[in-house]
């Protein structure tokens, strides 16, 4: 029987021709958005595409001039076949386009996924740039429809018994393997992993959906069979039992009420899923926790207990899940139940939805207003550190917002692998921000004060954050201008980096560091590329305004390629990058200091006249009046000490010598030197 085989591709922002590039290049990814298909896509495979089933990791796009295959049957009526392939953004860096071929099966007979796979290995089409581009003439040729035989499930005993003797031997899924290049029994290679997961399907409870030559999925677990492009790309992850498929017919997805309450909610899941993790019981403390938290403020404890020993138990489980799609659709956004989510499936798109709309929401401050509270934001966060205050203790309506994320993170200290998935969520919200930053998606300002002054939790996970960031540009970047050779110059090193032990920041760099690389190895001014770069700027700022002043420099560098200006004299002598990176920070600063020495002066000024009020025989006072006059004395010294203390910041800072703490305790000794000394005269 013919069947019609139709296409559509991941939609991208701003395509057009790049002469730097010599390609078509694009502004980044458009959010959930699908582009060029040739046929209304039904709302099962627009979901699983959206939900993640076929996606790779952003930062680890096939090699040049290959590609990666990945194939699902959704709801045992639709087969989609995903052809990845490397693509460029207009800043240079490596993105992933994706061509989804899919049909309707005539019936669950069909081997739906392998007539999918011989009709596109005749041809290979894969995604090209140039077809989203309305003016190019590629756009205008995509062909409409495609027809093809329909290919019967083939019987394993009899066509490819070793396939069924290697499944026969198999017992947890996915099937992992390194991917084969060359041709596999006058076959495609890639047409030995569809058969062997084929069989694995056959034999199970679940829909075939395998992935070939990949470095990197999202969803690792939810294949049957997966082959890496190479053994340094096998992750390690919890694999799931592969039961065999009892001989009751009436065993299907239908038959478990559970899953089916959950369908609509997934595109394409295993049939079994429910045996192996508790979908439902996640579903039901997820929401326990924050209904409990949105009416007492305070987290369950036990039910807080058993989400932890969910995400440890079943770290690979795709929580979208997991979620209540109803609650969260009809939650304002600064309930609970999508911040909790958020906390468990940060790459959830309606997850990452919700921290745009999180941060279009902040209120910001007017600009005079801003510099006193920033001020009296530093005293507060200061002041709790020393006395140990928790966070939960803000009752301001950014800061209760966050509470719930605060909570979760104070809960886990004691469960370091759910400590570091947590605060993973929060870095990766970081690391979207950034990228929506730099790409101009998101107001500049309002980012900038979500993640420097809004007090929020996210306010103090970009502290660690950037620091993290800051170690690790400038670590690398210091190796790139001390290299004697192009030898040494080889792709980042991740030996120190990775005992930062976070990846997610990691990743964030590693464009950064190529685009150094590129203008270093250049080792001349490019003016072309200046609009290339610029969008650099921005991020410059973003660390700027928190004191990151070595990284903020480097990053405005970039904008302007003036990182080979370093070069010359670097191999001799101290480079001029270092110079430029050990300079004072900002006058602000500078201002600030000097208004709190004579805040401190002040308080010295006061204590030294009431004491001699107190203790001038001159003066026909009572003893009542004498304490009176001590006290205050006291009182001001200790008030202008600690506010000399508290608000003494970052900008007391010369080149590598950092004087801030020694002025702080010359603050604290000199007033306690006073107070010994009043207490003596009085």
């Amino acid at each position: 029987m013919k069947v019609t085989i139709y296409q559509f591709c991941r939609g991208f922002d701003n395509v057009r021709y790049s002469d730097i590039y010599q390609c078509y290049v694009s502004g980044g990814y458009c959010f959930n958005q699908i582009a060029s298909f040739n046929q209304k896509i039904p709302e099962p495979i627009t979901k699983a595409v959206i939900d993640g089933y076929f996606k790779l990791n952003d930062n680890y796009p096939p090699e040049e001039n290959d590609f990666a295959l990945i194939a699902r049957e959704i709801d045992d009526k639709y087969s989609v076949l995903a052809v990845a392939n490397r693509q460029l953004d207009d800043g240079g860096r490596p993105t992933i386009g994706y061509k989804y071929f899919w049909l309707e099966k005539s019936s669950p007979e069909v081997d739906g996924i392998g007539t999918l796979i011989h009709w596109w290995s005749k041809e290979q089409p894969q995604f090209d740039m140039e077809e989203l581009d309305e003016t190019s003439e590629k756009s205008k040729s995509i062909p409409h429809f495609s027809y093809t035989q329909e290919q019967p499930k083939i019987n394993f005993a009899q066509n490819f018994a070793q396939i069924l003797k290697i499944v026969e031997n198999i017992h947890e899924l996915p099937k992992i393997q390194v991917a084969k290049k060359v041709a596999w029994q006058e076959y495609e290679p890639y047409i030995e992993t569809h058969y062997l997961a084929l069989a694995m399907s056959e034999r199970s409870h679940y829909y075939n959906a395998w992935a070939w030559n990949v470095k990197k999925l999202q969803l690792p677990t939810s294949f049957l069979a997966i082959f890496y492009s190479s053994n340094e790309d096998i992750p390690h992850i919890s694999k799931l039992p592969l039961t065999t498929k009892p001989n009751n017919s009436e065993s299907n997805l239908d038959s478990n009420t559970e899953l089916t309450e959950d369908r609509e909610n997934i595109a394409s899941r295993p049939k079994n899923l429910s045996q192996t993790a508790p979908i439902q019981k996640i579903k039901n403390c997820l929401t326990d926790i924050a209904t409990t938290f949105n009416n007492h403020h305070r987290l369950d404890r036990k039910r807080t207990q058993d989400l932890f020993r969910y995400l440890r138990e079943y770290p690979d489980i795709n929580w979208a899940d997991c979620i209540n799609e109803k609650m969260l659709k009809n939650s304002a956004i600064d309930d609970m139940y999508p911040q909790l989510i958020y906390m468990v499936a940060p790459e959830y798109p309606a997850s990452q939805q919700w921290l745009v709309e999180m941060v279009n929401s902040v209120k910001m401050e007017s600009k005079k207003k801003s510099q006193l509270n920033q001020i009296f934001d530093e005293c507060r966060e200061k002041a709790r550190s020393v006395l140990g205050i928790l966070h939960l203790s803000e009752n301001t309506n950014q800061e209760s917002n966050n509470n719930i994320q605060w909570a979760l993170l104070n809960d886990s200290q004691d469960n370091p692998e759910v400590n570091k998935k947590l605060q993973n969520s929060i870095f990766l919200g970081i690391k979207f921000l950034l990228e929506d930053l730099m790409n101009k998606k998101i107001d500049p300002q309002k980012v900038h004060y979500f993640l420097t002054k809004s007090g929020t939790i996210w306010h103090d996970e970009f502290q660690k954050y950037a620091k993290v960031f800051q170690k690790i540009m400038l670590t690398e970047i210091n190796k790139m201008l001390h290299e004697d050779s192009e030898n040494q110059s080889s792709e980042i090193e991740k030996t120190e980096i990775e005992n930062d032990d976070n990846e997610v920041v990691l990743e964030f760099c590693k464009p950064i560091l190529n685009i150094i690389k590129k203008i270093i190895k250049d080792n001349q001014d490019n003016p072309s590329e200046h609009k290339t770069y610029g969008k650099y700027k921005n991020l410059a700022k973003v660390f700027h305004k928190i004191g990151k002043t070595k990284v903020a420099k480097l990053l405005e560098d970039i904008t302007e390629n003036k990182i080979t200006e370093h070069i010359g004299s670097e191999k001799k002598q101290r480079s001029k990058v270092e110079k430029n990176r050990t300079h004072n920070n900002d006058d602000d600063g500078w201002g600030i200091s000097i208004l709190l020495l004579i805040i401190f002066i002040l308080g010295v000024v006061l204590f030294v006249i009431f004491i001699h009020l107190a203790n001038n025989p001159n003066n026909n006072i009572s003893l009542s009046q004498k304490n009176i006059f001590f006290g205050i004395g006291i009182m001001s010294l200790i008030i202008c000490t600690a506010s000399a203390f508290l608000f003494t910041n970052k900008p007391l800072v010369i080149k590598d010598f950092n004087i801030q703490k020694y002025v702080q305790y010359l603050y604290i000794v000199l007033a306690v030197a006073l107070l010994i000394i009043g207490l003596y005269i009085f």
